[in-house]
């Protein structure tokens, strides 16, 4: 069928900007969604790809080989200046973390191509319009763009770790390598698994303030340590960001039985959201987790409640 080639050009990403730090800002949960996205998600680098205007190529509007072609030259400087500045985020130091970042933002572009990303928001809308553009609306386009996006994933990780690859090696081996077999996680679960990382960083950091304000209450029995400055508002804080948290892990666990019903998948030691957290982090026990974030673990209870 006939193809729309009108462009959107108004809302256009001018420049990618450096990464925030983890834990700069909270995972949204916008009211319009049944999901909450992970910032470095929203930080996606997507320059070129929604700079995709209406072109001068003669060949453009007849020719899709041309178009889709035309598509990976710009995803491909896009990819790699992701890469970039992942690394930068992490001070061109390697890490575990900054392995996983630069996959679950690779497998991030793999969902816009075909069409499964869960953002939608802003210049996602805008790449989505042009991919349209590129390869058509009906049904044999959808499939078009998933079947593009695993003929070519490959190169596209290679292109997204070429200069990241070279700066590492200059200290020592590169160690991060992406499995590129064509059925991955779906974004639901990579999206629990960092946010099962984020959790645990910034519980540690909480607790460590917990213990360090509220200490007093080990050494005064008889005094409601709860209850003097420094304790009480590092226990509200406390509340406020695991209340937070317990907010965003019943949607994300609610959006993953959600897709894994609709789409019937069948993964083998993933029956429920938890079993994401058990894989991903090391020593976690649900029982523990579950008591931690509805606040009925010993540590808060003992420093945060007054009696």
């Amino acid at each position: 069928g006939a193809i729309n080639q009108i462009f959107l050009q108004n809302n256009v990403m001018d420049k990618c900007n450096d990464k925030r730090k983890r834990g700069e800002r909270d995972w949204d949960c916008p009211t319009e969604k049944d999901v909450c996205i992970p910032d470095r998600r929203y930080q996606l680098c997507m320059m070129e790809i929604t700079n995709l205007v209406d072109n001068t190529y003669t060949h453009f509007h007849s020719d899709i080989i041309f178009r889709k072609s035309y598509f990976e030259r710009r995803l491909i400087y896009d990819v790699g200046a992701e890469g970039d500045l992942l690394l930068k985020k992490y001070n061109n130091v390697y890490s575990e973390d900054l392995c996983k970042d630069i996959k679950w933002s690779l497998e991030d572009f793999g969902d816009i191509i075909m069409g499964t990303d869960m953002e939608g928001i802003g210049y996602s809308l805008v790449v989505e319009n042009n991919l349209r553009s590129i390869f058509g609306t009906d049904e044999k386009a959808k499939e078009d763009r998933k079947e593009w996006w695993n003929d070519h994933k490959k190169d596209i990780w290679k292109a997204m770790i070429l200069s990241v690859k070279k700066e590492k090696n200059r200290y020592s081996a590169w160690s991060c390598k992406e499995d590129v077999q064509i059925n991955v996680e779906p974004q639901i679960y990579r999206w629990i698994r960092e946010w099962g990382r984020d959790y645990m960083s910034e519980f540690r950091e909480q607790r460590r303030k917990l213990n360090e304000k509220c200490e007093g209450k080990l050494y005064y029995s008889t005094m409601l340590i709860c209850t003097l400055p420094p304790c009480n508002n590092t226990c509200k804080s406390y509340d406020e960001w695991i209340t937070g948290k317990k907010k965003q892990w019943d949607v994300l666990s609610t959006k993953f039985s959600s897709v894994k019903k609709a789409q019937k998948i069948e993964t083998e030691n993933i029956a429920r959201a938890y079993d994401i957290l058990k894989q991903e982090l090391n020593g976690f026990n649900e029982v523990t987790f579950e008591n931690e974030i509805n606040k009925r673990d010993n540590l808060y209870n003992y420093f945060c409640v007054c009696i």
